[in-house]
Formats: structure tokens, C-alpha cells, sequence
């Protein structure tokens, strides 16, 4: 009778091996029939650009300065607001600070400034959930210089009725004056060059122009002499300084003409207004050389 149960019991057991064996083939990938078996599968690489501006989210940043500006270009791994300022490193200078507000992972930003100025620049990105990253750094804006040089006067009517007149000529530039003709004979149509007389400045902020006058005067001085006497100038400043008008010895006229370059470098000719007076008339050519460093 035991002997018998456990026959029994043996054979359930052996008959149940090949459903066991069948349910695990069904349920478990088996190699070379359901593809291999990945042991250690891949992870996903990480997502870059992050998701936000806690940490470092400015890339590719390019900072360019001109003569009186200075432009961004950038991206932020997730779409973001930008703030672009400068402050100078003194107390002269522009300050400046603009705002991209449309959200966005590409921008431009460009400040207006002053010309030859260092500037302390803060660069700061916010994400839509108001974390921000701000970078800061500094550059200076390019220099410009300007330089106006006289380069011949035309006498229009050199103010002697019989031969020529006998002129002398000076400039006043940025507070400087200059003797350029010295009892020179000129007769009326001729052109003299003025030998090169120059100023030069660097360009500031808002005004960039200079005022420059050219002054003639013809020696009537009889056989008595002259009582005003241009051989003392710039010191014998008399009523007839940089001015147009006639006494018993000269007659005398003045031209004004003020000079500012573009911005771009180059170089570029010009005639100041002509000076008409009753007896003295005359122009002046000059060029303008500008630079930009």
C-alpha cells in the first residue's frame, strides 16, 4: 500500500515537469529564439541642455564693442529672459541695461554707450520658473580720433587795387593758434598751401565736432609803418582778432567752419564757407582723416 502511494505520487510528479518546463518558455525571452538577452541595458544619455537657470545655463556667449556700443550674442539651454548692462569703470561714461522679455534659447542684445570707456558688464538669464544665472565681465569701447589739417587757402580778392596783396594768414584750433603765412604775396585766384596746420581729438561722449577759424589780413601799412602790428601775433589781440573788418593798416577777414567725421574710419575733403568781406575774400581747403582703434 506505501508502496503503491509513492509510485503515485511520483509519477504526478514527473507527468507536471513538462507543463512547468513550457510555462517557463512562454514567459521567460529565450536566446536565439526571442532575441538576446540584454544583461546590463543602456541607460538614456542625460538631456543636455538642463532643465533650468539654478546652475550655469549660458552658452556660447560672443561680446562685441564698438565705438559708442556693445552687443551679445547667446544661448540658454532652456528658453529664458536676458538682461544685458554695462557700467562704467569711472564715473564717466554712459551706463546702459536692456531687456529681451520674449522667452527664448537664441538672443541679441546691444547697449548704447560711450566711446573710449571700460565697462563692468552683467549678463543675467531667467527660466520661466524664475531661476536666473548672471555672468559678469568687462571690455572696453574703440577709440575714435579725428584729425582736420588746412591744406591751402584760395584768395578769392586779395584787397590791393594794382599787384598783389601781401597776406598773412593764421588758424585757431581747440584753443590753439598758429601762424601760417607770414607777408606772403598773393594775387587774387591764387591757391597757397597752408603747410599741413592739424588738430586732432578723440571722439567724447554726445558732442564730437571742433570748431577751427582762419583768419587773413592784407598789410596796407604805408611808409609810416603800422601801428597794429601782426608780427606780435597771437599776442597783439586787437579788436580786429579772428574778425572781419579794415583799418588804416590791414584789411582782415575770418572763416569759421566747424569739423566732426562719421564714425567710420576714412578720409574726406571738404571747403570751408567762403569768407566774403568788402575788400578780403577768400576759402579754405582741408580734409578729415578719422580713425577708429
Amino acid at each position: 500500500m506505501r508502496i503503491r502511494r509513492a509510485f503515485t505520487v511520483l509519477a504526478l510528479a514527473l507527468a507536471a515537469v513538462p507543463a512547468l518546463a513550457g510555462n517557463a518558455s512562454a514567459g521567460v525571452p529565450q536566446p536565439g529564439v526571442d532575441g538576446p538577452i540584454v544583461v546590463n541595458p543602456e541607460v538614456p544619455p542625460i538631456q543636455w541642455p538642463s532643465g533650468n537657470c539654478q546652475t550655469d545655463c549660458i552658452y556660447d556667449k560672443h561680446i562685441s564693442a564698438g565705438l559708442r556700443h556693445a552687443s551679445v550674442t547667446l544661448k540658454t539651454t532652456v528658453p529664458a529672459k536676458v538682461t544685458f548692462s554695462a557700467t562704467p569703470f569711472f564715473s564717466e561714461g554712459k551706463s546702459d541695461s536692456v531687456t529681451e522679455n520674449a522667452a527664448s534659447t537664441s538672443h541679441g542684445l546691444t547697449l548704447s554707450l560711450s566711446p573710449s570707456t571700460g565697462y563692468l558688464y552683467e549678463l543675467t538669464a531667467t527660466d520661466a520658473n524664475g531661476k536666473s544665472w548672471t555672468e559678469t565681465g568687462n571690455f572696453v569701447t574703440r577709440t575714435k580720433k579725428t584729425t582736420v589739417v588746412l591744406d591751402s587757402v584760395q584768395v578769392l580778392d586779395d584787397s590791393d587795387s594794382t599787384g598783389a596783396g601781401e597776406i598773412w594768414a593764421h588758424s585757431l584750433m581747440g584753443g590753439q593758434e598758429k601762424r601760417l603765412l607770414t607777408n606772403r604775396s598773393i594775387s587774387s585766384g591764387q591757391t597757397v598751401g597752408l603747410g599741413g596746420a592739424s588738430m586732432s581729438w578723440t571722439a567724447d561722449d554726445g558732442y564730437d565736432g571742433r570748431e577751427v577759424s582762419v583768419q587773413l589780413a592784407d598789410n596796407d601799412c604805408d611808409l609810416f609803418g603800422c601801428g597794429s602790428v601782426l608780427d606780435d601775433w597771437p599776442f597783439s589781440k586787437g579788436n580786429w582778432y579772428f574778425k572781419n573788418g579794415s583799418n588804416d593798416d590791414y584789411d582782415y577777414n575770418t572763416v569759421d567752419f566747424m569739423v566732426g567725421g562719421p564714425n567710420s574710419p576714412g578720409t574726406w575733403t571738404g571747403t570751408a564757407a567762403t569768407a566774403i568781406g568788402d575788400n578780403l575774400s577768400f576759402k579754405v581747403n582741408y580734409h578729415v582723416v578719422v580713425t577708429v582703434s
